[in-house]
C-alpha cells in the first residue's frame, strides 16, 4: 500500500491540487478550492455548554436509582454524588476532577485546593454545606 502524499502548507495551500494515491496505487488528483473561509465563533458550532440545576439533580437522582438496585454499588453513591456537585459547582474539567486528592480539600474550614489546568489559575474555593456533607 501507497503513502497519501500530505496536504500543502503554504499560503496559497487552498487553490493548490492536492494529489492522493489510493490504496490500489491509482493517483488521483482533486483541484477543487479547500478555502472555506473565516471560522465562526465556537457558538455558533454548538448549543450550550453547561447543565442546568435540574439536570445534575437528574444525574443525582440516577446515581442514587442505581445504588438502591445494586447493593454492591451503594458504597460508591455518595463519592459519585460528591464528584458530580464538585464538577459542576466548582466548573472543573475532567483532569482538574481526576486530579483532585483528600489533601485538597479541608473539611473543617469547608474549602478545596482546585490545581488547574490548561493555563487557568489555581484557587481555593468555598463548599457548600451539601458537599461538605457527603465528603464527611
Amino acid at each position: 500500500m501507497k503513502n497519501p502524499t500530505t496536504f500543502f502548507n503554504g499560503d496559497d495551500a487552498a487553490s493548490k491540487p492536492i494529489q492522493l494515491v489510493a490504496a490500489d496505487g491509482l493517483r488521483l488528483e482533486k483541484t477543487e478550492n479547500f478555502n472555506l473561509g473565516p471560522r465562526l465563533p465556537n457558538r455558533e458550532y454548538r448549543g450550550r455548554d453547561w447543565l442546568e440545576p435540574g439536570e445534575v439533580e437528574a444525574m443525582i437522582q440516577a446515581v442514587r436509582r442505581y445504588a438502591a438496585r445494586h447493593p454492591r454499588s451503594k458504597r460508591f453513591a455518595h463519592r459519585d454524588e460528591a464528584i458530580i456537585l464538585l464538577t459542576w459547582r466548582h466548573g472543573l474539567r475532567i483532569s482538574e476532577a481526576l486530579e483532585l486528592k483528600w489533601q485538597s480539600i479541608n473539611l473543617t474550614t469547608g474549602h478545596v485546593m482546585v490545581l488547574r489546568r490548561k493555563g487557568s489559575i489555581d484557587g481555593r474555593h468555598p463548599m457548600e454545606r451539601d458537599e461538605v456533607h457527603l465528603l464527611k
